[in-house]
């Protein structure tokens, strides 16, 4: 499989992984699982509800990064949308609450 022209299997470190074009084609025919599909539509929403430009722009960074497999910039990226939203809300609209329970 190695050695067809194109190869349907590629050398990595830890062994072999299928070629790219023969992965497609398999997730084509074989579809993804129900769960998949249904998160992945659920994350695809979730800007659209979102109304501060800058925070729907880092949660569309964090999702590409999720559909690109590298989850930990996807988490970083996330919790960065949801700190900063905190800090706005409290800046906003509850500033002097938070002043006075501050000890």
């Amino acid at each position: 499989m190695e050695n067809r022209k194109p190869p349907e299997v590629v050398k990595i470190d830890s062994g072999y992984e299928l070629e790219h074009r023969i992965r497609q084609k398999l997730t084509d025919q074989y579809g993804q699982r129900a769960a998949t599909v249904h998160v992945h539509k659920l994350l695809l929403g979730l800007p659209a509800k979102i109304p501060d430009l800058n925070e729907k722009s880092y949660l569309e960074e964090a999702l590409i990064c999720f559909r690109n497999k590298a989850f930990r910039a996807s988490v970083v990226m996330c919790w960065n949308v949801a700190f900063d939203h905190l800090c706005h809300f409290v800046l906003t609209k509850h500033l002097g609450a938070f002043n006075c329970n501050y000890h």
